[in-house]
């Protein structure tokens, strides 16, 4: 009866154990799991989320392990059914019905009422009309309320119904169209809440709570939901699958282990807030639009999605251990805010697949700001502050990395890894390494970025020791106590220090004519460049050293 993946984010990464004598590397994986019996078989729907191929970043110290609930039974009420007599009065089976417990139920209107043993009343609504729910009753039956008929309109006029943790409060059949269930105050105390089958089906202004399994599960196409409040039901919130759903301005809390899970593609999830569940929004599926949703303080991730063409914006994703996961191509993540307070290795923004943008983003407080792997990826103007491992990681061929403002890391600002990288006019400020580049990947192209007060190094290069560190990394400021640093022979590497075509005119880094070399300073602005002769053109002829055997040979100067 456990729906929640046992997502455990052993996730591979980038450990950096900072010292004068350098780094490590510290791979794991992730897994997940789903048990437990339902009508269908809930491991296919699972998220896999298992793909972590070339990102580096260090596990988490501590295990997430499985929740488990005791089943202690859910709330058995068992209130009277109300003996209000109504008089049948121009009712027919197209009309408005009322719902109420009267024996026998009047012909033409649409619906039957059971109630064999005195506790399980129930009602079967077999034709189309608009059916109204006079008074509230508990009841033992399979179904409080079953829809077998299209083009059915159920009002739950404030009503509470409620069960007994093993039947369900309504069900919509397989092969019925065009139903709406609205404003029902409490479905409540059974096993599931609502449980629908048919196509277009709509519910609104209801709340769910305190179902054993689940508020509201749901298959078939051109699902919606708006206004609508679960919480407290065991496993989840709301289970989905099957294509176009839509879920608008919800508010799902407190279920134990998902608030909401689609397994479902073409979704749209809008304004919904998603609060204290065990994961927040799992979402696997192709093209789902996910837009001014807040999910905070869940257990374990706020918004997990695994599908092609994902569109992730204008959302807030905070208080999550993991904030936000995305596994699939061609996925956008833009202008949403993800920050944490309470963890030092959860996850920011974490998206492995090819051709990821992320752009203007906020990404504050959490143990790895912005974590990319995969192939033609771009991470540009996003702020990413006082994260601790890293700011920005993106790992894969003809990375991006440009306009982003990284400060206050505790580790490492960003790391690129790849051929035919480029780290293009960042500003990396307080971190203990600026940037982290490897010599296993040729074709790095540094340009314009300004790297200052870091602890250790500007720039690091590590050594894989069969690499010879191809690139040009030119028109940057560096204004860190040590600008350059790394392992191996940098005699062997093959880095350009200056413009490659030469000096050529342009603003450079530091609002001078030409574009050069680097301009090499430090936190005192006493550096070598700034100790230079200024001069009308901005740069010099004389050569600075960056490491042993390895020069600038056009540097910049005021």
């Amino acid at each position: 009866m456990y729906l929640r993946p046992d997502f455990v984010p052993k996730l591979c990464l980038y450990l950096l154990f900072l010292s004068a004598a350098g780094m490590a590397a510290c791979v794991a994986d992730s897994n997940i799991s789903i048990s437990g019996p339902d009508a269908i078989d809930l491991n296919s729907s699972l998220l896999s989320f298992p793909r972590l191929d070339n990102l580096s970043i260090p596990a988490p110290p501590v295990q997430i392990n499985d929740l488990r609930k005791t089943d202690s039974g859910a709330e058995n009420n068992n209130q009277i059914v109300s003996t209000l007599a109504v008089i049948d009065t121009g009712m027919n089976t197209m009309g408005n019905a009322v719902l109420v417990p009267i024996t026998p139920t009047p012909e033409g209107s649409g619906y039957s009422y059971y109630n064999t043993t005195g506790t399980d009343p129930g009602y079967l609504i077999y034709a189309s009309g608009t059916y109204t729910l006079l008074n509230g009753f508990s009841t033992e039956n399979s179904s409080a309320l079953r829809i077998v008929a299209s083009d059915v309109v159920l009002d739950g006029n404030a009503q509470t119904i409620l069960g007994n943790s093993r039947n369900v409060g309504i069900t919509i059949n397989s092969g019925k169209t065009n139903t709406t269930v609205r404003k029902f105050v409490g479905i409540r105390g059974f096993y599931k809440g609502i449980d629908s089958f048919g196509d277009q089906v709509s519910l609104t202004n209801n709340s769910l709570s305190d179902n054993y399994y689940g508020g509201i599960r749901a298959s078939g196409s051109d699902f919606s939901m708006s206004r609508n409040v679960l919480f407290n039901n065991t496993d989840f919130g709301v289970f989905m699958e099957g294509t176009g759903a839509t879920l608008t301005e919800n508010s799902i809390h407190d279920n134990e282990e998902f608030g909401l899970y689609l397994y479902s593609g073409n979704i749209t999830l809008d304004k919904n807030v998603i609060t204290r569940n065990g994961d927040g929004i799992i979402c696997e599926g192709n093209n789902p639009v996910i837009h001014g949703n807040i999910a905070e303080h869940n257990d374990y991730i706020g918004i997990g999605v695994d599908g092609n063409g994902a569109i992730i914006t204008d959302n807030v994703i905070r208080q999550n251990n993991n904030n936000l996961l995305s596994y699939g191509s061609n996925t956008t993540i833009v202008h949403n805010e993800v920050s944490s307070s309470t963890t030092s290795y959860g996850l920011g923004i974490y998206s492995v697949a090819d051709n990821a943008t992320i752009l203007e983003n906020t990404v504050s407080n959490n143990g790895y700001g912005i974590a990319v792997g995969g192939d033609n990826c771009m991470v540009t103007n996003n702020w990413a502050y006082t994260n601790n491992i890293f700011g920005i990681n993106v790992d894969g061929t003809n990375g991006t990395i440009s306009k982003n403002i990284i400060r206050d890391t505790t580790q490492v600002g960003m790391v690129g890894l790849g051929n035919n990288f480029t780290i293009l006019d960042n500003i990396v400020t307080k971190a203990t390494i600026g940037a982290d580049i490897t010599d296993i990947y040729n074709n790095y192209t540094i340009i314009g970025n300004q790297f200052t007060n870091t602890s250790q190094y500007g720039i690091f290069i590590e050594n894989s020791r069969r690499g010879t560190g191809e690139g040009v990394i030119y028109n940057n400021f560096f204004g860190s106590q040590t600008n350059v640093g790394g392992f191996g022979n940098f005699s062997n590497y093959s880095y350009i220090w200056t413009n490659p075509a030469g000096p050529q005119r342009g603003t450079n880094v530091v609002g001078g004519p030409i574009i050069a070399g680097n301009y090499w300073s430090n936190p005192t602005e006493t550096g070598w460049s700034d100790q230079q002769t200024p001069n009308v053109s901005g740069y010099t002829t004389t050569p600075y050293e960056v490491v042993s055997e390895m020069y600038d040979t056009a540097p910049l100067v005021p």
